[in-house]
């Protein structure tokens, strides 16, 4: 939504943790805190958030990271940007938002998540093979990869591919190999946060569904950063 629409007035999704039947819901307070982020000025500016457990996060980064919790989801190292009590909505920080709006989302985009052994070598060459137009890698640490895994990266932007890197790690700065980095693979990073690899994969889908070709891409995530 935050890609394919930019929006200029408040749009936010909730949910439910806990289900209404049982004891300690959280879907009652959890579309009330929504209402009140919605009907409050100070978020009229955040573009696409999600309401969850008295706190906001935006769009690019938010993710959830524990499948019972009512605190599920998280916001990387900035936290979420805002905070909501019965007195008040508190915006804490601005959002990072590329304003970037795109038509449509390319659909052939492969996630790859590198492992120990395998180092996701095989899988980057037949997203390649497969005829992907965009893969994003998950690598270790603070983007690490195996040289094989790079040199993978490397002929699949050789063959037409935009490939982007972050790291599988949820928290922490991230900057490429020296090896990724002479490869010409380009850093996962949007107006100077890092993305998580299901947010890049979503990213590079509108950015390649509205044509932009791999210097484009590359330039727009440079200078938004």
């Amino acid at each position: 939504v935050e890609l394919l629409g930019a929006p200029t007035k408040p749009v936010v999704f909730t949910g439910a943790m806990v289900p209404t039947r049982d004891a300690g819901a959280d879907g009652p307070m959890n579309v009330a805190d929504a209402f009140d982020c919605v009907l409050s000025e100070s978020a009229h500016k955040l573009g696409t958030v999600v309401v969850m457990n008295q706190r906001i996060h935006a769009a690019l980064d938010v993710r959830k990271l524990h499948t019972e919790n009512k605190d599920a989801f998280a916001s990387g190292d900035g936290g979420p940007i805002g905070l909501i009590s019965p007195e008040a909505v508190e915006i804490v920080r601005q959002p990072a938002r590329i304003g970037f709006r795109s038509s449509k989302l390319e659909e052939s985009v492969e996630l790859v998540t590198l492992t120990t052994g395998l180092g996701g070598a095989r899988l980057i060459e037949l997203a390649a093979q497969n005829g992907a137009r965009g893969i994003v890698i998950e690598a270790f640490g603070a983007g690490n990869m195996a040289e094989r895994a790079t040199k993978a990266a490397a002929c699949a932007m050789e063959e037409g591919a935009v490939v982007l890197v972050t790291s599988r790690v949820p928290t922490g700065d991230m900057e490429l190999d020296s090896q990724a980095a002479k490869a010409g693979l380009i850093p996962a990073i949007a107006a100077g946060h890092r993305l998580p690899g299901p947010s890049a994969r979503i990213l590079l889908m509108a950015l390649l569904g509205e044509g932009l070709d791999q210097e484009q891409i590359r330039t727009l995530l440079i200078q938004g950063s």
